[in-house]
């Protein structure tokens, strides 16, 4: 095997291997205008195939160390490293590098190279495959290959291409983790552009300057190493919610797993968030990772051996819609809110070992973390903010015999009516019905609002920002604009207290049948109104019954607002 590229020799050797200068342009067939074009095309290319990205503006210029700091994710596990990649700007080649001494010493003194992030990971013990390098004299480009028999053709017949050894390894193909990496060669300049983005490798292909010529080798995926969020959940819903690893995003359930694991799935109960843009922080508010809730508002983040605490935040676009649990209760029907582009709902949690939620109560402590300023949050931190709201919350339902132990805890996944209809006397569908219960009671305080869940998590994180319900915020102003209040103070007690103390009432209608799956035994209920059971008990609906089902309540006293420090 040859020696790793940079490892031997003195530093001015090693700048003059790491990036050969471009010769002049007349010396290539190709004409001016197509090499503004070329470079053009590489500046769009930017950061579009790498684990990261960065501002291009910052990266042509100042501190490029700082950028480059900005811009890596977290060092990987033992046995990997990164691959970062450059862009040549002046001609559109591409220039990859697994040292980080070598990727530092282009930072330093080769302003062509803008700096694009981390391409994707190196395989630093064995099984592995290495990485050959040739820097074409002839273009300042490089190219690489893993196939042994490519390596020796080009040695043999191509004298412009200068052999450099293994500069990396990568992971074997069989490896079931493995993504292919896509090499393309550009038509005009001979130059190589390798990528484990699909989009970016169709992009280029379709601008006409750029070949496929398959996969090049194969590499470990990022998901699996570093921190990160995927679209969906496959894991067990149930013990996730309940007292298994994972997590959830309420208005937009997300997952958690452990490090290293497949994550875990969960969900809220100010109603699912679907199609929303998931964003995982460190601590320090660096971005880990993302990715789009899907159908039911799941997401699986996987720490994957970093330390939190960490942020989620569910953010809205375009096509994003959360499950309103009040409408839907009051309509009888299930009704999906927009969840447009400038909402967000946060949770911060201690880590991704178990189900966690973005919830109205975790975003309302988030709030109170951010308006510390302090970076990075401590685990201190978080943990006496989601204290501080869960010891108010629990006030709210003095008296009903419910309480919530843990407000980061992923409640049971609420995204239809019948997932509302069958919420089990466990913590889990406890803490879903607490969640239910605020968006309920918005509903019916103020039926003008067109999307009453949004708006009590919203006014309640405002209220919060003084330690004291009390319709105002921190500078004394008021939560809500006149008309526009998802709740009184004085009644909000007892408002969600009597939503949270209510039987679930049934009546049934042709051959429509009740079946009480926890072997509870109905309730005394308000005459002629059917079968009662108390909150909690798991029933299963027949389609005839179902649509009688519906909620009654009772009343219970309301505590004096309180102030917690």
């Amino acid at each position: 095997m040859a020696e790793p590229f940079g490892s031997a020799g003195s530093a001015p050797a090693l700048r003059n291997r790491a990036c050969r200068p471009l010769p002049h342009q007349a010396a290539h067939p190709v004409s001016r205008a197509l090499w503004a074009l070329l470079a053009f095309i590489a500046l769009f290319l930017a950061g579009c195939g790498s684990d990261s990205s960065v501002d291009p503006k910052a990266a042509a210029g100042g501190d490029r160390a700082q950028v480059r700091e900005a811009a890596d994710p977290p060092a990987p596990g033992p046995g990997y490293g990164f691959v970062y990649r450059f862009a040549k700007i002046s001609n559109g080649a591409y220039f990859y590098t697994g040292n980080d001494g070598e990727r530092d010493i282009v930072l330093a003194d080769f302003p062509d190279f803008r700096y694009e992030g981390v391409a994707f990971l190196k395989t630093t013990t064995e099984p592995s495959v290495p990485v050959y390098r040739f820097a074409n004299l002839g273009n300042g480009g490089y190219f690489y290959t893993a196939n042994t028999e490519e390596r020796d053709f080009v040695i043999q017949n191509r004298p412009d291409m200068r052999f450099e050894g293994t500069t990396f390894s990568v992971s074997l193909p069989s490896n079931p983790n493995a993504v292919p990496i896509y090499r393309l060669a550009n038509l005009g300049n001979g130059a190589y552009l390798y990528t484990s983005s699909e989009p970016e490798r169709d992009f280029a292909v379709g601008t006409g300057i750029w070949r496929a010529e398959g996969t090049a080798f194969s590499v470990l995926s990022s998901s699996v190493v570093l921190p990160s969020v995927v679209s969906g959940f496959a894991g067990d819903l149930a013990s996730s919610a309940g007292t298994g690893d994972g997590g959830g995003g309420d208005g937009g359930s997300g997952s958690g797993g452990g490090d290293g694991g497949s994550g875990a799935g969960g969900a809220g109960s100010e109603g699912a968030i679907r199609f929303a843009d998931v964003r995982l922080y460190d601590s320090t508010g660096k971005l880990l990772g993302s990715a789009v809730s899907d159908a039911k508002g799941l997401v699986t983040l996987r720490a994957n051996g970093s330390v939190g605490p960490f942020l989620v935040e569910y953010l809205g676009n375009a096509q994003a819609q959360y499950f309103d649990e009040g409408l839907s209760t009051l309509r009888n029907a299930e009704v999906w809110v927009p969840f447009p582009a400038g909402e967000k709902i946060s949770a911060y949690v201690l880590d991704l070992k178990r189900g966690m939620v973005a919830s109205a109560l975790t975003n309302a402590a988030a709030e109170d973390i951010r308006r510390s300023g302090v970076l990075p949050v401590t685990a201190a931190m978080v943990t006496a903010a989601n204290e501080k709201m869960r010891v108010i919350f629990n006030g709210l339902f003095a008296g009903s015999g419910v309480a919530v132990t843990d407000i980061t805890r992923m409640p049971s996944l609420v995204f239809s009516l019948e997932s509302m209809r069958q919420l089990s006397n466990d913590s889990a569908g406890q803490y879903a019905q607490v969640l239910n219960s605020l968006a309920r009671s918005a509903a019916q305080f103020n039926p003008t609002l067109a999307n009453p869940a949004r708006e009590m998590t919203k006014q309640l994180a405002r209220d919060l920002s003084d330690g004291i319900i009390n319709g105002r915020d921190s500078s004394g102003a008021a939560v809500a604009p006149p008309g526009q209040s998802a709740y009184e103070p004085s009644q909000l007690s007892q408002s969600v207290s009597k939503q949270t103390a209510s039987a679930l009432v049934v009546t049934t209608s042709g051959n429509g049948t009740v079946n009480s799956v926890a072997n509870a035994q109905p309730v005394s209920c308000p005459s002629g109104a059917g079968l009662c059971y108390p909150f909690g008990t798991t029933v299963t609906l027949t389609p005839q019954a179902g649509t009688g089902a519906v909620f009654r309540a009772s009343a219970a006293p309301a505590p004096a607002p309180r102030r917690v420090s």
